[in-house]
């Protein structure tokens, strides 16, 4: 469950009350017309708090609510944001629902660069998986073959002259660009465990060998941590009839596909394939920095 912090002082006072009604007018306009639970929870039947600060008492904030919305406003224990009806209602804090969440820390991470970014909700790291095949168009069923490479990998991995790829991606014109291999780049090779985020003794295994480097690719990632079960299993073993003999492989944190693709597909989440924001795809330009990477879906004009 995510947490709407305030400070102690903010829970008391007319003004203060105000400024809640206030916040979730502005959340109402921003929230894309989705119902989203909010942090406001009962402990007891009368100790409502800000989830994530228990110190922080929501009890003034939750009275000026019920006398707007109602008593069922606190039937259950926890709250939700709705846009048909009533602004606000029940919700059950067990319930699989859709939370939002504000930060609350100083994230430091860029410091180096003199950059603090304040009150901020610290992202999950994501995941990714790269699939590869020799022949995909005869060894997958169905028209699963002909849809299957979605990607080509880095300009500096291609080691082919004889076609060109599109291995490289421009954020500004939101365009890939393409450029022939070079026997040369097989210098690169192979791509290590630890270049793209494997940790302990995997550091030290084998990603991509240069054999590896004419093959089919289709690649997928997931800005959350909750995807990547949807997205290894869910989406490309149930869904899609992969052989059990195709190559997979899969790291964790989305930034390491720099220098190794120039695009991938998206799934937001572990709830539902897909889904992912225009925003979502800013995200992983900025985290792949170094050699960007294009997101072929992110095309939902979600704020949230």
């Amino acid at each position: 469950m995510c947490a709407r912090r305030r400070d102690a002082a903010e829970a008391h006072g007319a003004e203060e009350i105000a400024g809640e009604a206030l916040e979730l007018k502005r959340l109402r306009s921003f929230s894309d017309r989705r119902e989203l639970g909010i942090g406001l929870r009962a402990e007891g039947a009368l100790d409502w708090y800000f989830d994530g600060d228990t110190e922080a008492s929501a009890r003034d904030a939750i009275e000026t609510f019920r006398k707007e919305y109602g008593e069922d406003l606190t039937r259950t224990g926890c709250i939700r944001l709705r846009h048909r009806g009533t602004h606000l209602a029940s919700l059950d804090c067990n319930a699989k629902f859709d939370w939002v969440c504000e930060g609350a820390v100083n994230n430091t991470l860029s410091s180096d660069t003199g950059i603090v970014a304040l009150n901020d909700l610290k992202a999950d790291e994501g995941a990714f998986c790269l699939w590869d095949l020799k022949e995909p168009v005869d060894s997958l069923p169905d028209d699963e073959g002909t849809n299957f490479d979605n990607t080509d990998l880095a300009c500096s991995l291609q080691v082919s002259s004889r076609s060109t790829f599109q291995c490289a991606y421009d954020p500004k014109t939101n365009k890939l660009s393409r450029h022939r291999g070079k026997r040369s780049n097989a210098a690169n090779y192979p791509v290590m465990g630890s270049d793209i985020g494997w940790k302990g003794s995997a550091a030290k295994e084998i990603f991509l060998t240069d054999e590896d480097a004419n093959d089919y690719f289709h690649c997928h990632y997931t800005p959350s941590n909750s995807g990547l079960l949807r997205m290894f299993a869910l989406q490309h073993m149930y869904e899609r009839n992969y052989p059990g003999a195709l190559k997979r492989k899969c790291g964790c944190g989305y930034k390491f596909m720099s220098n190794l693709v120039s695009r991938c597909d998206c799934t937001r989440s572990g709830k539902a394939d897909n889904g992912c924001a225009k925003w979502h795809s800013t995200l992983l330009t900025r985290a792949t920095k170094g050699q960007p990477v294009k997101c072929n879906n992110c095309n939902r004009n979600d704020n949230l």
